[in-house]
Parts: C-alpha cells; structure tokens; sequence
C-alpha cells in the first residue's frame, strides 16, 4: 500500500501528535484515531486485512511481529525522541540498589519547604537525581506523590542510608525497586 491512499492511523493518543510534521508532509488527508498503545494500533492493523486504507505508528519489532509491511520509519519530529518501558516483578531479581537506577515514590506534609528539605538529603548523601515527577494523589486534592529515580550503581551505602532518612521523614514512601537500564536505541 502506498502512504498517500491511507486515510486511517491508529497509535497511542502520546504518538500521533509527535509525528505532526509527517502527517501535514505525507498523511493530510488521514485521520490519527487514538488507541491505548502502539501495539494495540498494529495488531488492528494486522487483522483488518489488505483491503482498508489503514495504517499504524509503532515500534518496528511489533510490525515485523505481525507480518506488516513498514512504510516509512523515523517519522517522529523530534529524534532523541524515546520510550521508556520497566519491567515489574513480584521477586527480587537483583541486588539491590548495586543497579544502575531505583526508582522509589513519596509524599510530603503539605508545609513550605517539606519537599527541598527531602530533596536535600540525596545531596547531602552524594545520590544523584535522575529524574522527577509529580502526580495527584487519587481522592486528595491539592495533594501529590512524588516519583524519583536514582542513580544508584557504586553507591548502596549511601543510597541506603538516605532512603532510611527519607522513610523518616516522608507521609508515604515505596521503594518500587533497583533495576539495569538497557538503551536499545
């Protein structure tokens, strides 16, 4: 099938607007309809069947998977653009924190200051912050869980002893594990 025919194009809602310079350059007349993955856009795509003028954005390990043709790749606008998937287990499967990253979430009281003074603690435990996200806290407003990735390779005394201070002084805290980072760019 040729790109100019497909008048459909199924991804996740977060795909489709990052490949906006694509669809005004060779899909005008195409409409992005929104899925709950990538994977979930090619398999439609797979069992719709060669009739339809479909098409999908995701990863091409999952259309060479189904069998489809791959029409044009690297079709993203920004291209140190990536995602990020996490393996989760219910055993422990490496030492941890000798990992490359743990990844722990909390929340603080809701005072001025609460948060930099957590925060100071990975400085002064010489913890490097790689990354941090807020989110609401269901069924709290104005309330929110933080999400902090560490990096942890060579330093499990330090990271250990400034999570037991964080556990102390946080209102919530989960420790959502130490894992290898792989990047398959």
């Amino acid at each position: 099938m040729s790109i100019d025919k497909i008048k459909t194009v199924l991804s996740h809602p977060h795909a489709l607007p990052q490949c906006k310079n694509f669809f005004r350059e060779k899909l005008a007349n195409a409409e992005g309809v929104p899925t709950s993955s990538t994977a979930e856009g090619i398999a439609t795509v797979a069992k719709s069947g060669d009739g339809e003028p479909i098409a999908a954005i995701g990863a091409k390990t999952a259309a060479q998977l189904y069998g489809l043709e791959i029409l044009a790749e690297g079709i993203q606008d920004n291209k140190s653009n990536f995602t990020q998937f996490i393996r989760v287990s219910k055993n422990c499967t490496e030492t941890p924190y000798n990992n490359k990253k743990t990844t722990i979430c909390f929340s603080t009281v809701d005072e001025p200051g609460s948060l930099y003074k957590l925060l100071d603690i990975f400085s002064i435990f010489d913890v490097n912050m790689s990354k941090i996200v807020s989110r609401p806290m269901k069924n709290k407003p104005m309330e929110y869980v933080f999400i902090i990735d560490l990096q942890t390779k060579d330093n499990e005394k330090d990271v250990r002893d400034a999570l037991t201070m964080i556990k102390r002084k946080t209102s919530f805290f989960k420790n959502l594990g130490s894992y290898n980072v792989v990047d398959i760019r």
